[in-house]
């Protein structure tokens, strides 16, 4: 039986895997979407704003004395007002009352301003047809969350489905309970968790074909990095590999273009810098403790404490746990054994798709690494000048979400190993199918218990 599956059912397994995926995301994304109580992600509110903006084709913030924010929908604040006030109590009356949704109302959003319109656009297209029937505002909240999650789940399995490299490892992460729960949300990681995931198969495509990719696949990627980069600036890193090596020639009309990732990364370079440069008055609104050129002459001063706020960061235990499940605003987590199977999960994926070439020197893999840590720390830094209060010894806000697609890119900085066992690699496809299976009951499970 098991040398069956390991010599023959293992290419169909492989197929697979996009169906796989499918079959368990989408009821998944449905029972998060609808069986966790609105507002319960985190920053949800202020991403229902940021939607509602960009739904009326306002595609950057204001200001409006010290605040920054923008015009929203005056049903939309309504609802998230009643909500942080009353919980629970305010939901059947934001599902009953009437809404003139021509009314508008200025509210601060800072921490989402900033962020680019691609990522919402699933959320604003639900908010526009809301409108347009003349639903209630906690009927358009669903349908934010209902939209935004088919969009990611139909992205995610695009890229399962080209991967070349990786398949096993994009299936194990993002059937993960924590970024199914991100797609049934507001939030813009649902969608830049799956955006990575398809950058990244399309580049392991363009690797592993003979011929150069084509002029539609260098601008497929671009698009999908600009929505990335725009979302979360660090991860424009990955272009410093993933453009220049997939796409150094180009196949286009006129015969071979040379270069092609080279213009492909100052393409994206241009266009996340003119998205930067165009939010530049929309800084700072946070906290009062928060100044970027307060921290910079903290460290500057002493040098000494870097190396702790670095293992202080690292401690935090949101960071690991975070990238398989911890749950909603309050912190929610899953039945503890679950996370060192989940780690073992996301490690024999690492395994198995060792076994997959993709045509990488060594100097390519670390040039990949190099990328995946100077990513890292980007986040870190960014986080720590503009979230976390002068002279802390550690840096605040990170989540374990932010490092998914560093994660889920990692797998071309490994080498190929072609020696695994065939019976070896199936085992590792058991582990890491089942894990996902696993996960999905921790987490309806979970759920259930905290908001049934």
């Amino acid at each position: 039986m098991w040398k069956w599956m390991a010599n023959d059912a293992m290419p169909a397994v492989q197929r697979a895997l996009p169906v796989l995926f499918l079959a368990l995301g989408l009821p998944m994304v449905i029972f998060f979407a609808l069986a966790v109580p609105p507002l319960q992600v985190p920053d949800e509110g202020n991403h229902l704003f940021r939607a509602d903006q960009i739904s009326r084709g306002e595609l950057m913030g204001t200001r409006h004395g010290g605040e920054i924010g923008g015009a929203v929908s005056v049903p939309l604040a309504r609802l998230v007002d009643s909500i942080e006030t009353n919980g629970k109590a305010a939901l059947g009356v934001g599902a009953s009352s009437a809404n003139d949704w021509t009314a508008r109302t200025f509210e601060s959003f800072p921490n989402t301003v900033q962020y680019g319109p691609a990522a919402y656009l699933p959320q604003a297209l639900a908010l526009v047809l809301a409108r347009w029937f003349g639903s209630s505002a906690l009927t358009a909240f669903y349908w934010a969350r209902i939209l935004n999650g088919l969009m990611a789940l139909g992205l995610a399995t695009m890229a399962l489905q080209i991967a070349q490299r990786g398949r096993l490892l994009f299936f194990c992460l993002l059937s993960m309970p924590m970024p199914l729960f991100l797609m049934a949300s507001l939030s813009q990681d649902a969608l830049l968790i799956a955006g990575s995931a398809l950058f990244l198969a399309l580049a392991s495509r363009a690797l592993s074909r003979s011929r150069p990719a084509t002029v539609w696949t260098a601008a497929g990627m671009v698009l999908l990095l600009v929505l990335l980069g725009c979302g979360r600036p660090p991860y424009i890193v990955l272009g410093a590999f993933f453009l220049l090596k997939p796409l150094r020639d180009l196949e286009g009309r006129a015969g071979c273009l040379r270069r092609g990732g080279l213009v492909a990364l100052g393409v994206t370079s241009m266009l996340l810098l003119a998205w930067i440069g165009a939010n530049h008055g929309l800084q700072g609104g946070l906290r009062t403790d928060i100044s970027p050129k307060g921290q910079l002459c903290f460290l500057a001063g002493h040098l000494g404490a870097i190396p702790q706020i670095a293992v202080n960061s690292l401690k935090h235990r949101g960071l690991i746990l975070g990238m398989f499940g911890i749950l909603g605003r309050l912190d929610l987590l899953l039945p503890l054994p679950f996370y060192p199977i989940a780690l073992a999960s996301m490690l024999a994926a690492y395994a198995a798709d060792m076994k997959v070439k993709d045509g990488l020197s060594g100097c390519d893999r670390w040039l990949v690494a190099g990328a995946l840590v100077l990513g890292g720390l980007l986040i870190h830094g960014i986080l720590y000048l503009t979230w976390t209060p002068v002279g802390a010894l550690g840096v605040e806000g990170v989540q374990g979400r932010y490092l998914i697609p560093l994660a889920l890119a990692a797998v071309f900085a490994i080498p190929n190993f072609s020696k695994i066992p065939a019976s070896v690699q199936a085992g590792f496809y058991v582990v890491s199918i089942l894990t996902a299976f696993v996960g999905a009951g921790c987490a309806i499970f979970a759920v259930l218990s905290q908001y049934a």
